[in-house]
């Protein structure tokens, strides 16, 4: 939701924004759910990054906030005993295996890939690295 086009296209305004659900009207009188919209369309942007257990069961009624983080609070417990690792946003393991993927891709694309792909390629990796 980096992209101005997309904010002004769906309307979305996020949760940085003071005090949002006074700019945000919505089809009925509470003003306390009036972020739910925004919040709504940010969920179903992202909606490929979501895990499919929570993606399946969403509920885009009036509890949707709260339906959602309960949601992916079991998925987040449930996560170790599946998966065998912790559940975490992201960490340096996650960093490292991240950027050896991207180099492998890389590699592999060389052969298909122009030159001006390959130098943004390299520029993007450059900046992962310093981070």
């Amino acid at each position: 939701m980096c992209n101005p086009a997309y904010v002004e296209d769906f309307a979305w305004l996020g949760p940085h924004v003071k005090d949002r659900g006074l700019y945000i009207k919505d089809a009925d009188d509470d003003p306390d759910n009036n972020h739910q919209q925004s919040d709504i369309v940010s969920v179903l942007m992202n909606l490929g990054a979501i895990p499919d257990f929570v993606a399946s069961k969403i509920n885009l009624g009036e509890d949707f906030a709260a339906d959602f983080m309960g949601l992916m609070d079991e998925y987040k417990r449930n996560f170790e005993e599946e998966h065998g690792v912790k559940w975490d946003y992201t960490n340096q393991k996650l960093l490292d295996r991240y950027i050896t993927f991207k180099r492998t891709r890389e590699s592999f694309q060389r052969e298909y890939a122009d030159d001006d792909a390959k130098e943004g390629g390299s520029i993007e990796m450059s900046r992962i690295q310093r981070k």
